[in-house]
């Protein structure tokens, strides 16, 4: 079959060669497959008409047949930015098709009927205020109709112009008798052949007007049309609420966005816009791998992972990837928000903790400034090798654990964190050499627990060490000194609290491959980890009351 393209009045056909250089064919939409865009594309190519409309559209055996060139899109064939064709401008000067031309007739007075058989006509030009043709006007024929017999007219006739020239009318060669069209407005030329009278001429014009009236009406809106736009508006108002829905309970952006309560418990971020002010500081720096995850995705992942622990086969259901996507989106982008988000833990300047110091600190201790010392443990699984399970080993915990030392203000931000120490080594060995003493300036305060014997090690830095609990026995003065610094030990309490309360992670029991050095770094992976989830505590509201 020969391809043509169906747009508008595109000459694009296979039969001329020199027409179709790089030229390709693009397939029709289907009704029955795709109404919305069927209609679409009928509308865009200029339809409906005699050459493209709905009726040839949905006969199979006609619609395989019709293409759309490569010429008439933006980007040379459809794609998913511009799957549509262009919209079908038509110009002024441009001619419309002309209906093939029979030479059957050698006579001007002459026509053909159906079976071939000539015969004789005359032709009575009845008057009116315009009777002048204009050359090359063509005959369009009625939808559906048998086409038509081309008549041309003797100079001597004399229809209208002084000047010879050849006409074409139509004619219906089913009947008898038929009027003749002469260009766009000239007027009716009534065709009588011979033996018919002009009273059975009339009868069938009267006939002839009503059909045109009827054909007339039929071009406007009908109920079928007005029922299939209906229907389309419903269908795309159904569309926009299912997506709409759908937005809302996938794991998207759209689906946090009004929802600061959904967002404080999938990240422990307090609200939405600071989750996406995290977002835009890590979008330079994310990893692009090709991943079936958007930004925002790859974040909010990592956040739940470290916020709820969920295992992560449950993640890889939840965003439809598998569990390797979800291992690897996990450790790269953790890596990324380690690099971009550890400077938000830092030992502030003495001035601005005197400034920003709770009432309950500057009763206790005026002008100095206290720093409150704690440490926690996080549970690791057992080593292979004995030598690594007993270094390891917590008597506190009776578990395998990582140590980690802070530091914190009075306003309750986390100003300091150590990297991770095995279980086995105390609480004053982790001080000493955490670098926590090297933050101390002369003066400063250290509140520690019972457990961090370190009150040598503060004097070497000309720092004071307050013990908020512990010993029974106490002689007066410092029964009195304790009694005022033990409530104190409920804010130290609050903070380190924090962190492990907001992301459950750290509460749980890590793989031991987290707690061994990354490739190439001193530090383990479960270090990033607890600073991640320090730097995203800094970012929430303070658990200390003003």
């Amino acid at each position: 079959m020969v391809k043509r393209c169906s747009y508008g009045d595109c000459k694009t056909d296979e039969r001329y060669p020199e027409r179709v250089i790089n030229i390709k064919f693009y397939p029709f939409p289907k009704p029955c497959r795709n109404l919305q865009k069927c209609l679409k594309w009928l509308r865009l190519c200029g339809g409906p008409n005699r050459q493209l409309n709905m009726d040839k559209l949905r006969i199979h055996s006609k619609a395989k047949h019709i293409y759309v060139c490569s010429k008439h899109f933006v980007d040379g064939r459809p794609t998913p930015a511009t799957p549509d064709p262009l919209l079908y401008e038509p110009s002024d000067d441009t001619p419309a098709r002309r209906i093939r031309k029979q030479n059957d007739a050698e006579d001007g007075r002459f026509g053909y009927d159906q079976q071939g058989v000539s015969v004789d006509i005359t032709v009575e030009v009845e008057p009116s205020a315009e009777e002048t043709t204009t050359e090359g006007d063509a005959m369009v024929t009625e939808m559906g109709k048998p086409p038509c017999k081309i008549v041309k007219f003797d100079p001597s006739l004399h229809l209208g112009d002084t000047e010879n020239k050849t006409e074409c009318v139509q004619f219906n060669p089913c009947k008898e008798g038929e009027e003749a069209i002469i260009g766009d407005g000239a007027p009716p030329a009534t065709i009588l052949v011979a033996g018919q009278d002009k009273a059975e001429i009339a009868d069938e014009s009267q006939t002839r007007d009503e059909g045109s009236n009827d054909d007339n009406a039929g071009q406007q809106e009908c109920h079928f049309c007005s029922s299939m736009r209906d229907e389309i508006d419903h269908l795309l108002k159904e569309n926009r609420k299912l997506r709409k829905e759908l937005a809302k309970k996938n794991m998207g952006e759209d689906s946090f966005k009004e929802d600061n309560a959904k967002v404080k418990y999938y990240t422990g971020l307090p609200c939405f816009v600071i989750l996406m002010g995290v977002l835009t500081q890590l979008l330079p720096h994310l990893p692009q791998t090709g991943h079936k995850l958007s930004p925002f995705q790859m974040l909010l992942l990592t956040l739940m992972r470290l916020k709820l622990n969920l295992p992560v086969q449950h993640i890889a259901y939840l965003f439809c990837v598998d569990q390797d996507t979800v291992s690897n989106t996990f450790k790269d982008t953790l890596g990324t928000m380690f690099q971009q988000l550890k400077s938000l833990v830092h030992w502030p300047e003495r001035h601005y903790l005197q400034a920003t110091m709770p009432h309950q600190f500057v009763e206790a201790f005026g002008s100095c400034v206290p720093v409150i010392v704690d440490s926690f443990e996080i549970c690791t699984q057992k080593g292979s090798s004995f030598k690594s399970s007993a270094h390891t080993f917590s008597h506190c915990k009776h578990h395998q654990t990582m140590k980690y030392l802070f530091g914190i203000t009075p306003r309750g931000s986390i100003s300091f964190i150590s990297k991770g120490w095995e279980g086995c080594v105390s609480d004053k060995h982790v001080t000493e050499n955490s670098g926590l003493l090297d933050q101390l300036l002369p003066g400063d305060l250290v509140l520690a627990d019972h457990g961090f014997e370190i009150g040598h090690s503060g004097g070497l830095m000309c720092a004071e060490l307050k013990i908020t609990g512990g010993r029974r026995l106490l002689d007066a003065k410092d029964a009195v000194e304790k009694q005022q610094i033990a409530h104190l030990g409920v804010h130290v309490d609050r903070v380190t609290g924090c962190v492990r309360t907001k992301y459950i992670m750290l509460n749980g029991i890590v793989p031991v491959s987290m707690a061994v050095p990354c490739e190439g770094e001193d530090m383990t992976f479960l270090d990033k980890i607890v600073t991640v989830c320090c730097a995203l505590t800094n970012m929430c509201p303070s658990v200390m009351k003003t």
